[in-house]
């Protein structure tokens, strides 16, 4: 690491912080985790009970020597949500950033997308980013604690393209859900960002 990089994570610290990662062992969820880990930042992730990378990503984050916590979630279940987050704070995890990077895509034409998958797409990437982010609030305001919410949306949110209706949809809610979140939340400490990669 070079000094530059260094000083901005200095900068940026978040040494002592704990922060709330769903969709961490995917490509963009994992970039960032590891990026918080090294600016100091203890990671909580809610992963699937077989998720195949969630032992590398256990390693990737205990080799910066951070604290590492798996908690199994099923995102398209509310109540499998509320338990874990019951059951993080029974543990005593004092929450300070929920990262809402999990994201799921069903691609086809508007004519051919199944019950399920319109399902599935707004559970996950819409539905459950809310459920969690009432859960985090809610503790947040309890402890009368500040804390932040990121959340990631996609330019597909801006730019519907194609074979991706679903998603586009959802993103765009995600994306609008953050700014309704923060118009009530802002004022009680509590921030909330979206971005949109892509």
């Amino acid at each position: 690491m070079t000094d530059q990089q260094k000083s901005i994570l200095n900068l940026f610290s978040l040494e002592g912080k704990t922060v709330i990662v769903t969709g961490g062992t995917g490509g963009l969820g994992a970039a960032m985790s590891i990026a918080l880990a090294q600016a100091g930042a203890n990671i909580v992730s809610l992963q699937l009970p077989d998720d195949p990378l969630g032992k590398t990503f256990q390693e990737e984050i205990e080799k910066l020597h951070r604290q590492f916590s798996v908690f199994e979630c099923n995102l398209t279940d509310p109540g499998s949500i509320r338990e874990v987050f019951a059951s993080m704070w029974a543990a005593g995890i004092v929450p300070d950033i929920l990262l809402n990077c999990a994201g799921t895509n069903r691609r086809g034409k508007i004519e051919d997308i199944s019950d399920e998958d319109i399902n599935l797409v707004l559970d996950v990437n819409l539905k459950a980013a809310y459920i969690m982010s009432q859960e985090f609030g809610k503790q947040l305001l309890t402890l009368s604690r500040p804390g932040k919410i990121i959340h990631v949306s996609s330019m597909a949110s801006y730019i519907a393209q194609t074979n991706v209706s679903i998603y586009a949809i959802s993103k765009a809610g995600v994306r609008h859900m953050t700014k309704a979140l923060s118009n009530e939340w802002a004022g009680k400490g509590i921030q909330c960002n979206c971005i949109c990669p892509g």
